[in-house]
């Protein structure tokens, strides 16, 4: 059956939507694509918040497992949803003539197999670098594995989307491929509210005079999670004026770190409050008067640093590339990916109330001239627009 728009089967192996990096990402693709005019059919897990956005139909797999939620990372239940996205994509292909099939990450593969036997064109989109988080020799060799297979879909797909992290690399891995960077947005398009940010800010403080400091991600390792909160027992021990808050991460991730905050008597200093509303996070950042990124691994961009740089509170964060693509010192902070160079680099910026001026609000400024939701959008319509003329020409021809 062919659709009455030019449709899209688009293949999302990660939760939808959920808190983390491609949900979000992935986020803006459907938005994007609806507000261009295609059908979107969103083939995805079976678990995540179900959102309604005009022209995309959400198709969720089954759940075998009874699972609420599922870890980054290669697991064998990952692999057994992978392997139902594929019957299930093989079954709506078989029955609905999609133009594009739009594959994230490791569905790429799928998008091979797909392209292979059906009629649409195939848009790979990836998002990291996957020997980049290999710990231990089996998740070494697992990621190699992957590697290959990503190269293989990077040389065979009609077209690639990447970050500006990515691009160079990609286009060593397939000089004769259309490679797309997709400019990167922060994770809302909602502005700060300074009412709620003032209230919020309250919520916090205690003392007159405190300085509230926020840390908004995930818990996995290469977030550097264990040198952020060894970091916060440093600049605490010195600095007893300050108020730590950390969004994000599992009950089960957050309770032991409340026990480690237990142990150093710091925990009144601390608020772990899980995670929000992600449309409220530009009001946490606002009340904020520093932010934190302590990664410590990983090639892709987080997209965090973007909504810290919208906020135009100062950054502290650590001197690797995942930070710096977006981030100099004319904006954060840097340091070396230690506790002791991470604490430093806090407490300078709680004891030189110029530099945090300084830092402020600049950030602002790159967001609005280089990462709109207008300019993502843009960036997507160009690499849609080629495959479109390439469709155009082959129906000619």
């Amino acid at each position: 059956m062919k659709l009455s728009k030019e449709s899209i089967l688009f293949i999302a192996p990660q939760p939808f939507f959920q808190w983390r990096g491609t949900p979000i990402r992935v986020r803006f693709d459907l938005l994007a694509l609806s507000d261009l005019g295609f059908h979107i059919d969103l083939l995805t897990l079976p678990f995540g918040l179900d959102m309604e956005i005009s022209g995309v139909n959400i198709i969720r797999v089954s759940n075998p497992f009874h699972m609420n939620n599922i870890p980054i990372g290669p697991s064998l239940a990952k692999a057994v949803f992978d392997l139902m996205l594929l019957l299930r994509a093989l079954s709506l292909t078989s029955q609905y003539e999609y133009d594009y099939f739009h594959c994230v990450e490791e569905a790429g593969a799928i998008g091979i197999i797909l392209k292979k036997i059906r009629s649409g064109r195939l848009i790979y989109e990836k998002h990291s670098e996957p020997t980049s988080y290999s710990q231990g020799w089996l998740l070494k060799v697992l990621m190699n594995i992957y590697k290959k297979v990503e190269n293989y879909v990077t040389r065979n797909a009609d077209a690639v989307i990447t970050g500006s992290d990515l691009l160079d690399q990609d286009r060593v891995t397939a000089p004769n491929q259309r490679v797309h960077s997709i400019v990167p947005i922060p994770s809302t398009l909602n502005e700060a509210n300074g009412k709620q940010a003032d209230l919020i800010r309250q919520k916090f403080i205690r003392r007159k005079g405190e300085i509230l400091i926020s840390y908004v991600g995930s818990f996995a390792s290469y977030q550097g999670i264990e040198l952020l909160f060894e970091s916060i027992s440093e600049v605490l021990s010195n600095n007893p004026f300050v108020r730590f808050v950390i969004i994000g991460g599992r009950e089960e991730e957050r309770a032991k770190w409340k026990k480690f905050l237990k142990t150093k008597k710091i925990s009144n200093s601390v608020s772990l409050i899980g995670m929000i509303d992600p449309e409220q996070i530009p009001n946490y950042l606002a009340a904020s008067d520093i932010l934190l990124s302590p990664r410590i691994a990983g090639n892709n961009s987080p997209i965090k640093i973007l909504d810290y740089l919208k906020s135009g509170r100062p950054i502290v964060a650590t001197n690797i590339s995942s930070n710096r693509c977006f981030l100099d010192e004319s904006v954060s902070v840097l340091t070396k990916p230690t506790s002791s160079s991470f604490s430093a680099g806090i407490e300078r910026l709680i004891r030189d109330q110029n530099l945090r001026n300084n830092l402020q609000d600049r950030g602002k400024g790159i967001i609005k001239k280089h990462h709109s939701y207008e300019e993502f959008k843009r960036s997507l319509k160009i690499c849609y627009g080629e495959l479109q003329l390439l469709r155009s020409n082959h129906t000619a021809n």
